[in-house]
């Protein structure tokens, strides 16, 4: 059977397929249309001499079957191509610009490269050479807002904190959700996974990778590649490649960055006149005498020239003696060359940024060596090293308030001065002590008190890569993973509260941290193409993972007051504490891969994989559903299917040339998650001391039934390329279902313990992501491209231990119960101020302890009771403020979340810009919780000067209290705000010179900024913090560095 040619409308024509020679004609054009002359085309297989389009982009070629191989070799501007003529004896080709994402363009994958178009799975693909220009120190901070799926949020503003990210939403309540990152093939170690004494600080392994290194990244979100890893697969996978040596000539590469980031905003607090009259009002309500005061808090009524005036005649802004703009600065040098035998690649890098907060920074020196050596024709070695240095100089979160900069600058008497005076009314050169008003001078904090980290890694890996015969490959790799780091802390005794009880007036604390992994995998991978419209590629394999970890640390206290002696041997001798903990770990895994392609329209997928980890309980249960033994030994397993129907490649679709990929495509898959302690389900000991004496006591609740999550996810999505690229959608929608989820269920007391680890739970988290990219404008001296990704997910309590579970953090609660969100906030509604006493009396609510609520306190909604005869809830107003009028107030996950982002090229200057969003979530503004609390003599927000002060008096501002009796700052509605914002996350602009200027090889100059432009509602310095890794930290802020503006200037050329 034939087709008509219809050679105007370009539709492409289907003949019967023979074994006589056909004419294959076409025409080569640019995404704009535009024919493209000097593409040279051919059979692939073929032996005849490839054909070269026109200057009317035409070709025409003889080929001996119309079920063949097409390749196409363009000029340098425009990506290769390989495609299928699926019976078609004309067609045109659109051509994709060098420096746009094609369907064409190789990936990574865990074995090896692949073709972008032939993935089943969603893959998002990032660019790393748009990271230089971020201000940014890490790689995850730079990849925030880049693809739809991926929520992260940073932790601070502090140098090198990193973020907290989820890949499709949460999947657990007490294990990891962040992704497994995987650096040259090999697995690095968890976020947060060493300890710190020093609160809202943990060590982030992405701090050790310099960005300027990493040649390409690759994220993976559900689970056709998720099962492959195993215990590890459950919260997507990032695959990265570091300084790949593509080129034969030697290349140097040279960049130079510095810049400036501002000082946030100050939260407006109150002045010396209003700080006098709010600490009258408070030690009015304490029921103290009156005549008192004076002679208790002195500095509140000295007068001249009264000894120790000069001491608090003063209105100081302390947040202006806390923060400051911070210096940045780095520079990175590569290297790469070779030649047909051996290539390598060579960076230096160092990096150093001062802090916001001042006497806090982060600096990072690192050097990466690479190298591939082709041994024989069939044998290929390919080796990575890297040792990267880091130091910290830290300030403590809010939840401390001796120790946090940002905190005590918030609280501290606007009377004071950093500095001392004599009586004479001269400043002294040295720092003031505290006094009885009791808040630690800020000053002290960022300058006295020592906060350091610093930390080694070592990473390395050898790969070898051997061909067994036509089609069959053999990998073996072989990785280290060494990282050590040290942490010490002092807090001097001058200037400071006390701590511990007020029984501590300076600290010593010194951890030390050691990790140790070595990582072992090797496969087998056979790729056969049995006639032009087969591809199938089969993989199987075995690794091995082995994990030592320690943790020694030691506080001491008391030592010397003039605080000159700061080592640990200096404390008082009884006051000295000690402690460690060392751990360890192993998989095991056995896995088997097989992908087939059948006429380059239905592709198929199936995985499966065994794996044992050390981490899960020796009895896990027969026939639990997962999980079989192998001599004795709970093996877990994993397996996942995909499928996916290229409709662009059909008949019906087949003469729309403009149509490049549409594909439909569908995978379901099972991946777990062992971060479930590594000796929760092992019996061990801990020693104690009693008397004198050192004896050793059970050191947990032995759950050997304890074994890994287990998810299960579904996932239908569809991709769209028009005009080689110059249009590409994808959307996605995903079901996640987390069985025998990690809860820490409470135990009764005479267990001797407060929790044991469970598999009590199960989550179901569903949602949808959706992306688009757009070549506007394309041309040889212009080009505009726009972007956005948008995704939303949501999960709910689908069964937990007892029903709830309620668990405490400072300030606050969370529940996690069934049929709500995980890790909901619990508290009270919070519904204004009584006015008077009128008003209260006839409300007639008292509170917990039976203290009635008064004129001018907070009006909490009465929403249940408590029937002690039945021994259950009400449903009913009791009169009583109490547990069980607490109810869910919001949830810290956001409705939506995303970015937009646009480039535009006008000959050598370019511009960029990328804008983030979040919505829908609720945080908990801790700080202001402190800053409105009004329940001493700290100093306070000036939204404090709206608090009730009279009858009659209306407000939202409860009235100042001291000691707060009544529980007017209970936690509530009051202190929950709308996290949602929109930011201007980076803007940049830059000049580039591509001709050789003497002994440059190109140039190029930009200035970046991040953070220019905040959209938000939110009442705290920046509505954008993560206060841990912990998924039952989120969402609220105690007071870390805030996120600023920063501006960077840079420069970097090739030699």
């Amino acid at each position: 059977m034939a087709y008509q040619i219809d050679s105007f409308s370009q539709n492409t024509v289907e003949i019967a397929a023979s074994d006589s020679p056909k004419i294959l004609s076409g025409q080569v054009k640019s995404m704009n249309g535009d024919p493209v002359a000097g593409v040279t085309i051919s059979i692939e297989g073929a032996l005849d001499v490839p054909e070269v389009s026109d200057s009317a982009g035409r070709f025409t070629l003889k080929v001996n079957s119309l079920e063949s191989w097409l390749l196409i070799v363009p000029p340098d501007q425009y990506k290769e191509a390989r495609i299928y003529l699926n019976r078609r004896n004309t067609l045109s080709v659109f051509l994709t610009p060098v420096d746009l994402e094609s369907i064409h363009d190789q990936v990574q994958t865990p074995f090896g490269p692949a073709k972008q178009k032939n993935l089943i799975h969603p893959v998002d693909i990032i660019e790393p050479g748009q990271m230089v220009y971020r201000p940014d120190q890490n790689m995850d901070q730079q990849i925030t807002g880049l693809m739809a799926g991926l929520f992260s949020t940073g932790h601070s503003g502090m140098p090198g904190s990193g973020v907290t990210s989820y890949i499709r939403g949460l999947t657990s309540m007490q294990t990891t959700n962040q992704p497994l990152y995987v650096l040259d093939g090999v697995p690095i170690e968890e976020s947060g996974l060493l300890n710190y004494h020093l609160d809202g600080h943990a060590y982030n392994p992405m701090s050790s990778i310099d960005p300027n290194d990493i040649s390409s990244i690759s994220v993976y979100k559900d689970y056709a590649t998720g099962s492959l890893y195993g215990m590890r697969g459950s919260n997507g996978i990032i695959l990265i490649e570091t300084l790949k040596p593509t080129e034969l000539r030697t290349t140097i590469d040279v960049g130079l960055r510095t810049g400036v980031a501002f000082a946030p905003r100050n939260i407006p607090q109150l002045n010396t006149l209003q700080y006098r009259s709010l600490a009258n009002e408070v030690l009015l309500s304490s029921g103290m005498y009156e005549e008192s005061f004076p002679e208790n808090f002195p500095g509140l009524y000295l007068a001249a020239p009264q000894d120790g005036y000069y001491r608090y005649n003063h209105d100081t802004k302390w947040q202006n003696e806390v923060f400051n703009n911070g210096l940045l600065y780095d520079a990175y040098l590569r290297v790469k060359g070779g030649d047909q035998i051996t290539r390598y690649g060579l960076s230096v890098g160092y990096l150093n940024h001062a802090g916001t907060i001042r006497n806090s920074s982060f600096d990072r020196f690192n050097i990466r060596l690479i190298g591939t050596f082709t041994i024989f024709k069939w044998l290929r070695i390919y080796i990575t090293s890297n040792l990267t240095t880091t130091g910290s100089k830290l300030k403590e979160s809010s939840r401390i308030q001796q120790t946090s900069p940002v905190l005590t600058s918030l609280l501290k008497s606007p009377l004071l001065n950093p500095f001392g005076y004599d009586d004479n009314g001269a400043k002294l050169q040295v720092f003031d002590d505290i006094e009885e008003l009791g808040v630690s001078n800020p000053a002290v904090v960022t300058n006295d008190i020592l906060a350091e980290q610093q930390s080694t890694r070592f990473i390395a890996s050898i790969r070898v890569e051997g061909d067994l015969g036509e089609n069959l490959k053999w990998n073996s790799l072989v990785g280290l993973n060494y990282l050590a780091s040290e942490e010490d802390n002092f807090i001097p005794n001058f200037g400071m509260e006390l701590f511990y009880d007020d029984e501590v007036y300076n600290l010593s604390r010194s951890t030390r941290n050691l990790y140790f992994s070595l990582y072992n995998n090797n496969y087998l991978k056979y790729s056969v193409r049995p006639g032009a419209k087969n591809d199938i590629d089969l993989t199987t394999g075995l690794s091995f993972n082995m994990n030592r970890w320690e943790e020694d640390w030691g506080i001491s206290k008391n030592s010397n007051k003039n605080d000159e002696y700061t080592s640990l041997q200096s404390g008082t001798t009884y006051l000295r504490e000690l402690g460690g903990w060392n751990g360890r770990w192993n998989r095991m895994s056995l896995y088997g891969h097989t992908a087939y392609t059948r006429s380059d329209r239905y592709l198929f997928h199936a995985s499966i994989t065994n794996e044992f980890s050390s981490k899960t309980g020796q009895y896990p249960g027969t026939g639990s559903q997962g999980i079989y033994y192998l001599n004795d030994f709970p093996v877990g397993l994993f397996y996942s299917v995909g499928a996916a129907w290229r409709i662009s490649g059909e008949r019906f679709l087949k003469g729309i040339s403009w149509i490049e990929d549409a594909k439909l495509r569908l995978t379901w898959g099972s991946a777990g998650n062992d971060d479930i302690g590594s000796a929760n389900a092992r019996r061990y000991y801990t020693s104690v001391l009693f008397r004198e004496v050192t004896g050793i006591i059970p050191g947990n609740l032995i759950d050997q039934s304890l074994r890994f999550e287990t998810s299960y996810q579904l996932n239908p999505g569809f991709d769209l390329s028009l005009w080689a690229g110059r249009i590409s959608l994808s959307a996605d929608l995903f079901r996640t279902n987390t069985e025998n989820m990690l809860v820490y269920k409470p135990v009764e007391a005479y267990t001797g313990f407060t929790f044991a680890a469970t598999n009590d739970g199960e989550l179901l988290n569903q949602g949808w992501e959706l992306s688009g990219n757009f070549r506007l404008i394309s041309g040889e001296r212009i080009s505009w491209d726009a972007g956005f990704n948008i995704s939303s997910s949501r999960n709910e309590v689908l069964a937990i231990a007892n029903g709830q579970l309620i668990t405490p953090f400072k300030g606050g609660q969370f529940i996690s119960k069934v049929g709500a969100e995980l890790q909901s906030f619990y508290g009270y509604i919070y519904e204004g101020v009584y006015e008077s006493s009128e008003a209260a009396a006839e409300a007639g609510l008292l509170n917990e302890v039976g203290i009635p609520f008064m004129a001018g306190d907070a009006i909490f909604r009465d929403t249940d009771g408590w029937d002690p005869v039945l021994n259950e809830r009400t449903g009913q107003p009791d009169g009583k403020i109490d547990q069980y009028d607490r109810t869910i107030i919001g949830s810290p996950a956001p409705d939506l979340f995303g970015g937009i982002y646009t480039s535009f090229r006008w000959k050598r200057w370019s511009i960029g810009a990328l804008l983030q969003f979040v919505h829908g979530n609720e945080v908990f503004n801790y700080l202001r919780s402190q800053n409105e609390k009004m329940s001493d003599l700290s100093n306070q927000s000036s939204h404090t000067l709206n608090r009730w002060q009279y009858e009659g008096h209306q407000t939202d501002t409860p009235r100042a209290l001291w000691g707060d009796p009544v529980g007017n700052t209970a936690f509530s509605t009051r202190w929950i705000e709308d996290g949602s914002y929109i930011r201007l996350k980076n803007l940049r602009i830059s000049y580039r010179i591509e001709s050789k200027i003497l002994f440059l090889r190109n140039a190029e100059v930009f200035v970046s900024a991040s953070n220019l432009l905040t959209i938000s509602n939110y009442l705290g310095y920046d509505p954008e913090f993560s206060f841990s890794f912990h998924n039952m930290e989120q969402g609220i802020d105690y007071g870390m560095t805030p996120h600023t503006q920063k501006v960077m200037l840079g420069f970097k050329m090739g030699l």
